[in-house]
């Protein structure tokens, strides 16, 4: 398969692409997955489980599953230098995403934790076939920043799959 650049044609596309840089966070060694597109899995109890959980919850297109590890208001970055807030606007980024139905997998490549906080940086590629039928593979470096709630769960309070942008 190639690497292929996929140009941003309409902010629907846009916003497909983008997105799916988010979900480049290591397939599911937390939870199995069901045909019926849900997930059964614990939710991260640990920094280090955040990036399966939310990659196992997108491949198996449980968006519910995925919105589980956000805080109310927390930020996502759909592309360099554009933000959405908040669990309505994210959903929507999350559903578009989905569509491309691509399997995520990814490595922590550093977890720094202080008290309730932590910065997750991790590397990412998705790679399968496009919407149009044709390879695709999409890859980067993630930066997000996790805090643990006060159900122990750790969540998103930012999601940037371009951190290093």
């Amino acid at each position: 398969m190639t690497n292929r650049s996929v140009p941003f044609t309409s902010s629907r596309r846009e916003m497909l692409v983008a997105s799916a840089a988010l979900f480049a966070t290591g397939i599911g060694s937390l939870g199995q997955v069901h045909a019926q597109g849900t997930t059964e899995m614990p939710l991260p109890r640990r920094p280090e489980d955040v990036t399966p959980y939310i990659s196992s919850a997108i491949t198996a297109g449980d968006l519910d599953a995925a919105m589980k590890v956000y805080v109310a208001d927390a930020v996502f970055v759909t592309k360099p230098g554009t933000t959405v807030r908040g669990h309505e606007a994210i959903r929507a980024s999350l559903s578009e995403f989905m569509q491309l139905k691509l399997p995520i997998k990814a490595t922590d490549k550093q977890v720094l934790v202080s008290g309730d906080v932590a910065l997750v940086i991790s590397d990412w590629v998705m790679e399968g076939n496009g919407p149009d039928g044709k390879p695709l593979k999409l890859s980067g470096t993630s930066s997000d920043v996790v805090r643990r709630q006060a159900d122990g769960v750790w969540r998103f309070v930012i999601d940037n799959p371009f951190g290093t942008i």
